[in-house]
């Protein structure tokens, strides 16, 4: 990396104004973060001795506290209910403990405080998060966030910051606070509710929301920034994880602190909104871990990817499959995979730190900066630390360290790509009169090895077409035998009739495929000979269905007869069954469970017309002209598949006795197969 002093002066420009900035949302945007304040003692909190005019107070102690009761203040008019004890505000109910029972999360309470004034004047209250619904009554004054009530159907939970602004003409204020909660594992006031005079309690929240404004803009920016990098260059994902993980902290930024995000889109649901925050704790580590592998692919570890792929991936169903009060459980867990991945994100980059880049330097400082920070909002998130949200904070001192860093790693690549140009250049001088005198030779080389390259390519398209057709044709004949064999051999000695006559129908299922496989060949080979003679064509149909009863009784399919008993034909016998069998067989194979298969016959001039009709999935019109064909392999949409020999049979046996054979379908709409053969007794 260039030493540049005027990049240097810039990166320590930029670390002062983040600990400035740090300085001051410590001072100014949360100042009760670093002074102690009064607490309330007994329901009592006395800020007679406080100079309101300069500092916000936030509402701690012990507030009276009223379980599974939603009192108003005309309820404490002629006395004051019975109490269920003192809390301690903020906090959560979850463990208190009442009547030898410790509470959860879900429930609902009332909370009252009085607060001794110093002076009458005009005041006002900030409330941020209550979980998760609550109304607040201050002498009088009202406002509120959701719908509090007994049960989760009674209540409508929300987040929107609320502010009460009120002017008190007494020395004494009555709070009285109710909260519910049916729907998160956290119950109660969870943050702190912060009070002060009008003037201040609004600069304070001026001050808040355009600092979380100044940073939102400054990420947006950085998305927009690297999100353009790499739509220059694809092939560096690095600057797309880190535009990702920018705008994943940007959504955070505004669903979290002063929730700017529920100010722009309040049409935004509670659960929504949660699912959103929630997606932004889970994600976050898995992209750092792809920014920092797709920077360094060399120290990469798949292993890595893949177990923080998975682990992110389960914590994303569970919180778009699981309801709010069961997933945000989950997110205990999510503490100690974040945990572990930062531990893991640093060890790795410990491997380029060895190479002594001032750039990995800056990024490794940026990670553990940021890591600190995340470490320290888990802390704050579960009230075990009291330092603030400093959150943005850290990205923006991330996103100085790493920007600086790629522009680094930029840099040397354009160092690299100099270096490399100059070799090139020298190295093409050099090479140019080689190849000028090999151009000829290679020209020569060029032309046979195209042609041997053109004759070899067909003669493996070629092999590859009948390898493929092999395949395809062994598999379907081994789909086709599976079945009946199946039947056959899991026949036992003592089986019962209807088992035997299934093995015996599956036997005749498996002959029959193998006589078309043979009788096919013998009529392409002419080998063979017909023995006309008179036939009744209604009961050649109930031979049919004989060979076939089983696969119908199986799919429920229906088979009707409806050959007029006085009709005969003159044929061969054998090849008359044949044909009539493969065509029912083929209509029950492909009309779906439930339908049905009808055959009928009617005499035309000097020919019999046979058909045979099912209720099946139909037949494309581009396939029609082509299934009579031999091994036409079709699919149905109930993926059958077919050999095609059994209606290559059919075509040939009805052409052999001088009739005719077609199909008449359409797709969804069932398939007619349709034959003719002679009514008449042929001359000798």
């Amino acid at each position: 990396m260039r030493k540049s002093p005027a990049a240097l002066v810039y990166y320590i420009f930029l670390l002062i104004l983040s600990v400035g900035y740090v300085a001051y949302r410590i001072s100014v945007v949360s100042p009760d973060q670093s002074k102690s304040h009064v607490r309330a003692m007994a329901g009592v909190l006395d800020l007679r001795e406080q100079d309101l005019r300069e500092q916000v107070v936030p509402l701690r102690g012990e507030f009276e506290f009223y379980w599974s009761e939603l009192l108003e203040p005309a309820d404490f008019d002629t006395g004051s209910p019975p109490m269920t004890g003192y809390i301690e505000v903020p906090g959560l109910w979850n463990g208190y403990e009442v009547n030898g029972r410790k509470l959860s999360g879900m429930g609902y309470a009332t909370f009252r405080l009085l607060i001794l004034l110093p002076e009458t004047g005009h005041y006002q209250v900030n409330i941020r998060e209550l979980d998760t619904a609550y109304r607040l009554w201050i002498n009088r004054s009202e406002t509120g966030s959701g719908k509090v009530g007994t049960g989760p159907e009674k209540m409508k939970p929300d987040w929107t910051r609320q502010e009460l602004a009120f002017f008190s003409r007494s020395d004494t204020l009555e709070m009285i606070l109710q909260i519910s909660n049916f729907h998160h594992r956290k119950g109660g006031p969870e943050e702190p509710i912060y009070f002060g005079t009008a003037g201040v309690m609004k600069h304070r929240k001026v001050v808040s929301a355009t600092s979380e404004t100044f940073v939102l803009g400054f990420m947006l920016l950085t998305v927009i920034f690297h999100l353009g990098l790499y739509f220059f260059r694809m092939k560096d994902r690095s600057n797309l994880y880190f535009s990702l993980l920018t705008l994943l902290i940007s959504v955070r930024v505004m669903l979290t602190g002063e929730k700017i995000f529920l100010d722009l889109f309040p049409f935004f649901s509670w659960e929504c909104t949660l699912r959103m925050e929630y997606m932004t704790i889970f994600l976050p580590p898995a992209l750092i871990l792809l920014f920092f592998h797709s920077t360094f692919p060399q120290y990469a570890r798949k292993w890595a990817e893949y177990a923080l792929l998975v682990v992110t991936g389960t914590f994303l169903m569970a919180l778009f499959l699981l309801p709010p009060y069961i997933y945000t459980y989950i997110a205990l867990l999510n503490q100690a995979f974040i945990l572990a991945a930062f531990i893991y994100i640093i060890w790795f980059l410990l491997k380029p730190l060895k190479t002594g880049q001032t750039y990995i330097y800056l990024l490794f400082a940026g990670a553990i900066f940021f890591g600190l920070i995340g470490v320290n909002e888990l802390l704050y998130y579960n009230n075990w630390l009291h330092t603030g949200y400093l959150l943005p904070v850290g990205l923006l001192a991330f996103i100085f360290s790493t920007s600086y860093g790629l522009s680094g790693k930029f840099t040397n690549a354009l160092d690299e790509a100099e270096e490399l140009r100059n070799e090139m250049e020298r190295y093409s001088h050099e090479l140019e009169d080689i190849v000028s005198i090999r151009t000829r030779v290679t020209e020569e080389q060029k032309n046979q090895l195209e042609k041997q390259t053109a004759e070899l390519k067909t003669a493996l398209n070629e092999q590859n077409k009948l390898l493929e057709f092999k395949e395809m044709m062994s598999s379907i004949l081994v789909h086709d035998m599976k079945n009946p064999l199946g039947a056959i051999i899991s026949l036992e000695e003592n089986s019962p009739p209807a088992h035997i006559l299934l093995a015996k129908q599956s036997g005749y299922q498996l002959l029959n495929l193998l006589q078309n496989l043979m009788e096919t060949q013998k009529f392409e080979e002419a080998d063979f000979s017909l023995r006309i003679t008179e036939n009744k064509l209604k009961e050649q149909v109930e031979k049919a269905f004989e060979q076939v009863a089983y696969l119908a009784r199986i799919k429920k399919i229906e088979l009707i007869n409806e050959v007029p008993e006085e009709l005969t034909v003159y044929g061969d016998r054998y090849m008359l069954e044949r044909i009539l069998t493969n065509l029912v067989m083929n209509a029950v194979k492909f009309t779906s469970e439930g339908g049905k298969v009808t055959v009928s016959a009617s005499r035309e001039n000097a020919m019999v017309k046979v058909k045979v009709k099912d209720t099946g999935v139909g037949i494309d019109p581009k396939f029609q002209q082509k299934i009579f064909e031999k091994y036409t392999h079709m699919t149905d949409t109930s993926n059958i598949k077919s050999t095609g020999l059994g209606l290559a049979f059919c075509r040939q046996a009805v052409e052999a006795q001088g009739g005719t054979i077609g199909v008449e379908s359409e797709p969804g709409r069932g398939s007619t197969f349709w034959f003719t053969i002679t009514a008449n007794k042929p001359r000798s």
